[in-house]
């Protein structure tokens, strides 16, 4: 029970900021488009998990926090006309981000270095895609070595669990 009072009121204050921004709309103060409000939100959300996972050293929280902060900051900025990137593009930063993410949990936590292998892993493979669909790589060449090569990585990532296993022991 104690922990449940313990616990600050996010939802709460997420219907207040949600009326306010409805009421501010309404009266001609400000013009919110939704969707730009609900990827700010969630870049808002990703950039309190991140800290949070700083402060509590939880890297699976890092992980999301990073992840939801690029996606939504991307698309906040991408509403707001600041920035773009090519469609066919964004699945290839996406994979980028998700290595970023896996990065982030190992700066929470440097002690559970096994998971440097997926970050290495989508940071450079989502870079060799970024490459491909900018001309500098023959795109169906990188689609054909990701498909045929990608199970190095389950290895590699298999290794290092059982040698941090062994290690931490």
């Amino acid at each position: 029970m104690d922990t449940f009072k313990a616990r600050f009121p996010w939802f709460g204050v997420g219907l207040i900021v949600i009326g306010a921004a409805m009421l501010l709309h309404r009266l001609g103060v400000v013009n919110v488009s939704w969707h730009a409000a609900l990827w700010g939100a969630l870049a808002i959300f990703g950039a309190f998990k991140l800290v949070t996972a700083f402060t509590t050293g939880r890297p699976g929280a890092a992980f999301w926090g990073t992840v939801l902060l690029g996606l939504g900051g991307y698309q906040s900025l991408e509403d707001l006309g600041v920035v773009y990137i090519s469609s066919y593009l964004l699945f290839p930063w996406t994979v980028v981000l998700v290595g970023v993410g896996f990065l982030m949990m190992f700066a929470v936590r440097p002690r559970e270095w096994h998971v440097i292998v997926p970050a290495l892993f989508f940071v450079a493979t989502g870079s060799i895609m970024v490459l491909a669909e900018m001309g500098h790589f023959d795109r169906w060449d990188v689609v054909e070595a990701i498909r045929q090569y990608w199970p190095i990585a389950l290895i590699l990532f298999g290794i290092t669990l059982l040698l941090n296993r062994k290690t931490s022991a």
